[in-house]
């Protein structure tokens, strides 16, 4: 299918009205199999018929609900970049705990907007709960919202993989988690602390009772999927929705400052925070720390973002290659806030893990790599490796399988995505190793 073909680009122009989602490149290789595979779940024959399903139907139609699924983002884990919730557990919450414990009934209220699976919401519950010792005598709101009911009813449910665990500390599994067949649910004293609840932040439809007087909101990857106009306007609802000295939280590729120009940025390594003003004037923080607002910047479109992914994985090569590995992991989850669906980004993410040894995080990244990039030799044979590390010798025969074929129909001294490395040597490498492996067996 081509960006041409008739209905195509009407139902780009519906989704970004509806949705807020910017499809600026629906021939794009990775947007254009979201399209089709929504598509492919409607039923419907073509891209006239689906805009028609999608004109004629509410947002929770089951065309709408195809659209949705296949073209948000619905992966997180819990305490994703680390230095929002640093900041929040060593400044901003412990502030508003103790300005509000003499209370008689003190309060909190916290919302994660665009909460996807949930962890987000989760992770806010779980700092609450370490932070607050009385928390029983508190009246704590932790709302999560998303557009994607689908991914809502896997967070109510609060049953993760150890992949969601990939960037915290080992010990809040056996804390805060049952574990069961390999996965873990989240404790009732947490899970009760979350109100789930749909919501598009395209539409006209909050501030309203519930997402109001917000001590604290975390809209992160979200907005930067809008244009200029719609981020701004969401901004300024956000703004509403905030108290007066209200904290929000965005993605560290989200558009430029200038979208949130009625906040107060707050001036943090890495930590793109913004706050609505306690009064006119100097805004201070909790601490009553003077705030430095940060310069305003050029608009960022799909371009700036690549950019900024590309910077990211570049880090992310120079911190593994000196073996820091942690640095390494931290750099590719920033290439992927900035880029969701970037292979080199999965890939390297997986290598990462296997250099330190963790096999089964190593094999769901390299997963993902080659589902965006089904072409991804060098991805197939990792995990092949991985699989074959933790048992899954079926699975490793289908990926070796994978990458030889790709590999015979790659040309001869064109370098392999991932490495600089030849298909011609990289034959060569594999012949190696298959006449040592018979040789092995005959002995």
């Amino acid at each position: 299918m081509t960006p041409t073909e008739p209905g195509l680009g009407e139902l780009c122009r519906l989704v970004e009205a509806r949705l807020g989602i910017l499809i600026s490149s629906p021939e794009r290789p990775d947007n254009l199999v979201r399209l089709e595979r929504a598509l492919k779940e409607t039923g419907c024959a073509d891209w006239h018929s689906f805009s028609s399903s999608l004109n004629k139907q509410a947002s929770d139609g089951p065309a709408w609900t195809a659209a949705i699924r296949h073209l948000t983002i619905g992966e997180t884990y819990f305490f994703r970049h680390k230095p929002h919730f640093d900041l929040l557990r060593r400044e901003i919450l412990p502030a508003l705990i103790e300005e509000r414990a003499p209370l008689e009934h003190p309060y909190l209220r916290l919302w994660s907007a665009g909460c996807a699976s949930g962890e987000e919401a989760y992770s806010l519950a779980i700092l609450l709960r370490e932070l607050i010792p009385d928390l029983q005598r508190w009246s704590v709101f932790i709302l999560a919202t998303d557009v994607n009911q689908a991914v809502l009813a896997a967070a109510r449910a609060g049953r993760y993989g150890l992949w969601s665990f990939r960037d915290c500390e080992p010990s809040l599994q056996s804390r805060y988690f049952l574990e069961a067949d390999g996965r873990f649910t989240v404790k009732p004293e947490i899970a009760n602390m979350v109100a789930f609840m749909p919501l598009n932040l395209v539409e006209a439809s909050f501030p309203n009772a519930t997402t109001s007087a917000m001590d604290v909101v975390l809209c992160r990857n979200v907005t930067m999927y809008f244009d200029p106009e719609m981020a701004k306007q969401v901004a300024n609802r956000l703004y509403e929705c905030l108290t007066p000295g209200g904290w929000l939280f965005v993605g560290p590729s989200e558009p430029s400052s200038q979208v949130f120009e009625r906040f107060e940025a707050v001036m943090r390594p890495q930590t793109p925070a913004y706050r609505r003003p306690a009064s006119q004037g100097v805004a201070l923080n909790p601490r009553g720390l003077a705030l430095a607002p940060i310069a305003a910047e050029d608009g960022q479109s799909a371009s700036h973002l690549q950019v900024a992914a590309d910077e990211c994985l570049s880090a992310a090569r120079e911190s593994a290659d000196l073996g820091r590995h942690a640095d390494a992991r931290d750099w590719c989850c920033r290439a992927l806030d900035a880029d969701p669906a970037n292979a080199d980004a999965y890939y390297l993410l997986g290598m990462t893990h296997t250099e330190e040894g963790n096999s089964g995080l190593a094999a769901e990244a390299l997963r993902k790599a080659v589902y965006l990039d089904p072409n991804f030799v060098l991805a197939y044979l990792a995990l092949a490796n991985e699989l074959e590390k933790i048992g899954d010798r079926a699975g490793a025969e289908r990926a070796t399988t994978n990458a030889r074929r790709l590999l015979a129909a790659h040309p001869v001294d064109a370098p392999l995505r991932g490495d600089d490395i030849a298909a011609a040597e990289l034959r060569q490498i594999l012949e190696r190793g298959k006449r040592s492996a018979a040789g092995g067996r005959a002995a």
